[in-house]
Order: structure tokens, then sequence, then C-alpha cells
């Protein structure tokens, strides 16, 4: 169904009738291709208390040469 959803609200007349009834349309994803890197930028990985499961993450996602953080650059978003 959401295939079929994204198909109309993304030909020209589907897109002009979802615009004017409000209808959201589905964003686009990134697909997956041999030799691209799994994630663009970093992976934030977080957990409670000691948390042994992320840091298992963040040694896997090392071991892929994906950089995992623990904090948002920025400080957060409030």
């Amino acid at each position: 169904m959401a295939g079929t959803y994204a198909g109309l609200v993304n030909s020209p007349v589907g897109r002009k009738l979802a615009t004017q009834l409000g209808l959201p349309r589905p964003a686009t994803l990134r697909r997956y291709a041999v030799g691209a890197p799994l994630v663009d930028g970093s992976v934030l990985v977080g957990g409670l208390g000691v948390a042994p499961v992320a840091e298992r993450v963040r040694a896997l996602l090392k071991g892929e040469g994906i950089d995992a953080v623990d904090e948002l650059a920025d400080g957060g978003d409030g």
C-alpha cells in the first residue's frame, strides 16, 4: 500500500491533489549501493547507566569504520 500511495502522490496529478488536500508526501529513502558507506556521518549511540549493549554497538560500528558518538555535537535541540 505504501508503494502505491507514494506512486500516487509523486505523480504530477497526484502531487497537485495531495497538496490541495494537505496529504503528506513520503520521504525518499536512501538505498544502499555496493561500495557506498553504510551511513553518512556519525551514529548517535546511547543507553541508560552502564549500557553494555551500547558499548557493543559502538565497537561494531567502529569495526565498520563508522564514527559512533554518545552526545550531540551542539548539545541537543533545546
